[in-house]
């Protein structure tokens, strides 16, 4: 990846794991023991959580919004960013740099303000959260995946 361009489509894939922007759908399935069903109370914590993890994004909180990736959500975070010469040793410092990247921000910014949830499906303790948003005058379709890690939902998908 050479243009800018490539590495600030490859940035915002990384950044909005949901707010995934634009993320690739992954299920990357866990069993903490809990089997939640999938009831209206799961699909309602697992939007929650979405929302959230945006919001804290745009907010420009790092630390909550690291706080809702499952652990291997921050390990590929951090290999795809240094895959891009974009330096980070902590899920904080990562989308700092990411937000800190030219036009990113702002694009991400876009993104998050016009988020629009279509569907959320739980099985167990994964989910899948469908989703769009605006991004250069189109809107994008996302899927983004969830699990259950001890009791809580946490952001699964960074390609």
């Amino acid at each position: 990846m050479g243009s800018f361009q490539q590495r600030a489509a490859r940035a915002i894939r990384v950044t909005l794991t949901v707010v995934g922007l634009v993320i690739l759908a992954g299920c990357s399935g866990g069993d903490d023991g809990e089997d939640g069903g999938g009831g209206a109370d799961d699909q309602a914590a697992v939007e929650q959580v979405f929302r959230a993890y945006s919001e804290n994004l745009a907010n420009r909180d790092f630390e909550a919004a690291c706080e809702q990736n499952a652990p291997e959500t921050t390990d590929r975070l951090l290999e795809n960013l240094e895959s891009t010469d974009i330096e980070a040793s902590t899920c904080e410092e990562a989308y700092a740099a990411v937000y800190a990247t030219p036009d990113a921000g702002a694009l991400l910014d876009q993104i998050a303000a016009t988020i629009e949830v279509q569907s959320v499906t739980v099985d167990g303790n994964t989910a899948s959260i469908t989703w769009s948003a605006e991004t250069n005058g189109r809107r994008v379709p996302v899927t983004s995946t969830m699990r259950r890690v001890d009791g809580e939902w946490k952001l699964v998908d960074v390609d």
